[in-house]
């Protein structure tokens, strides 16, 4: 088989499936013996193999983001069950079937923001799409360079370059809660130049993202965009449908009482 690679180089996928060859057959394959009809079982068994590969990481995909991403209190978040006031002009529960790539979702805290925006990952991953979604803090400080006795340690450096590539390549996007990140100048700088990187990749790759933020008047809402610059405000701006989600507050305040 011209050009191609020894058998025991490939990955354990494919290894398993020739194992359920007859023995004649697979031997053939791996002493190498070229012929059209070995060609086309090794086509199909590569189909096979990358097919199985696809489905393990929708799995895989779909696992770490019902336990590790999306918050509990937001599991059975439903477009179909969204407040009047959650999904005005139904922009939200009509998005993902819309061709806007971008979704912000502004008001003031309390409202159901984020309520809405993880009734919309929920479907998004049900679809079968790859979602990420994050609460922005948290996001900053994964992306954050490592502390000093953490730099020796190449897993970090590689997490977080992982964790790069998944915020920019993902389906859907999610960036719960944007400027409730630390305000520090050097961590802010740092953030907005990563977020700047994943904005321009997502919209290069024409990829969807919905973006929630607190901002108490609809007229000076977009104000707090300002501090990440005109590449973040642009980027976002583009292809963007905005929901301004107002209304009862939704996040009851009992009285605090402790004895």
């Amino acid at each position: 088989m011209s050009g191609r690679m020894p058998v025991k180089a490939r990955n354990s996928d494919l290894e398993r499936l020739l194992a359920g060859l007859p023995p004649g057959r697979r031997q053939k394959i791996i002493a190498g013996a070229a012929s059209p009809e070995l060609e086309e079982e090794f086509a199909a068994l590569d189909a096979a193999a990358l097919a199985e590969a696809a489905r393990d990481r929708a799995v895989y995909r779909r696992r770490r983001y019902e336990n590790e991403m999306r918050p509990p209190a937001y599991a059975d978040a439903s477009t179909r069950n969204l407040l009047k006031q959650q999904d005005p002009g139904g922009r939200l529960s009509g998005w993902l079937g819309s061709p806007h790539r971008n979704l912000l979702v502004m008001g003031p805290s309390g409202h159901g923001k984020s309520h809405a925006a993880y009734a919309i990952t929920n479907a998004a991953i049900d679809a079968g799409l790859w979602v990420e979604a994050w609460y922005v803090p948290d996001l900053v400080a994964a992306l954050s360079p490592p502390e000093a006795h953490e730099r020796r340690d190449p897993d970090r450096a590689a997490q977080r370059e992982r964790r790069m590539e998944r915020v920019q390549e993902c389906d859907l996007l999610l960036l719960d809660d944007l400027g409730r990140e630390p305000a520090t100048p050097h961590i802010h700088e740092r953030w907005r130049s990563q977020l700047t990187t994943i904005l321009t990749h997502r919209e290069g790759a024409r990829l969807r993202t919905i973006v929630t933020a607190n901002a108490e008047e609809r007229a000076t809402g977009t104000r707090v965009l300002e501090p990440y610059g005109a590449p973040v405000i642009t980027r976002l701006r583009g292809d963007c449908i905005g929901a301004w989600i107002e209304g009862d507050c939704l996040r009851v305040e009992a009285a605090w009482n402790p004895f």
